[in-house]
């Protein structure tokens, strides 16, 4: 049975320096995806959330374009953006409470972190299904 690499092999004492690795050589735990994608939702909220504010300034400010911006919204590029702006919200939410559970280590004892992991999967992908309806 083949050992699993968590990282890159090591690289000997006599292998010129800097060693540049490419994206692929890397192999990270669930867990560390989990937090990278933690990150990106980040963004991609604050991207989300800043766009809503500029649409909702036009909104209030124009009333001419008030009628534009309703057939934007519902529209299926409106319902997309909307969708995934709050799919986003709710990953980076639920992330970050489950990464205050797991440095306050509560709920531990009752769940195996790669259990709680799953569990966190699929709440995210039923809120996720929630909103798109």
């Amino acid at each position: 049975m083949a050992k699993k690499r968590l990282m890159a092999e090591p690289v000997s004492p006599e292998t010129p320096r800097p060693v540049w690795r490419e994206w692929y050589q890397f192999h990270f735990p669930l867990n560390a995806w989990l937090s990278i994608a933690h990150r990106i939702c980040g963004l991609i909220s604050v991207i989300f959330l800043l766009s809503g504010l500029v649409i909702l300034n036009v909104w209030i400010l124009s009333p001419l374009h008030f009628a534009e911006i309703v057939g934007f919204w519902q529209g299926i590029w409106g319902r997309l953006w909307l969708w995934l702006g709050l799919s986003a919200l709710l990953y980076h939410w639920l992330a970050g409470l489950r990464h205050l559970l797991m440095e306050h280590e509560i709920g531990l004892e009752f769940l195996h972190p790669s259990l709680l992991l799953k569990l966190y999967g699929i709440a995210w992908l039923l809120l996720s299904w929630e909103v798109w309806r």
